[in-house]
């Protein structure tokens, strides 16, 4: 019994730690840009603790709570990638301009996968 209650605490804290975002569309990011913004980032202590790692999606997204957040990109047609946030709008866009309000779900580093509907799951 006992081991059967850590095993739902355990799924439970999960749970609780996990943030869907979605669905929406991904805009492409310029070349390098989030990998100079991550860079920035990392060396002014900006929100980041450290590099996402080789092949990881690189994703811009509104809410700049989720700044250096892991997680999954799900992407129609296309499958799962592994993914962080390296960067987020910040508050002189949430006038008029904000991601949400243009249907985006986030700007992402790799071109191939810009212009597509996503689903993002992310956690700390």
């Amino acid at each position: 019994m006992v081991e059967f209650l850590n095993h739902v605490l355990t799924l439970a804290s999960l749970a609780m730690s996990l943030t869907m975002l979605g669905p929406g569309t991904l805009a492409a990011a310029d070349p390098l840009v989030l990998e100079r913004v991550e860079m920035r980032r990392l060396r002014n202590g900006w929100g980041l603790d450290g590099l996402a790692g080789p092949g990881v999606a690189k994703l811009a997204v509104e809410d700049c709570r989720f700044l250096g957040w892991d997680g999954l990109l799900v992407v129609e047609g296309m499958g799962a990638f592994d993914a962080r946030v390296v960067d987020c709008q910040n508050g002189d866009h949430l006038g008029c301009c904000r991601m949400s309000d243009r249907g985006l779900l986030a700007d992402v580093g790799q071109a191939g996968l810009g212009h597509r509907k996503a689903t993002l799951i992310l956690w700390k």
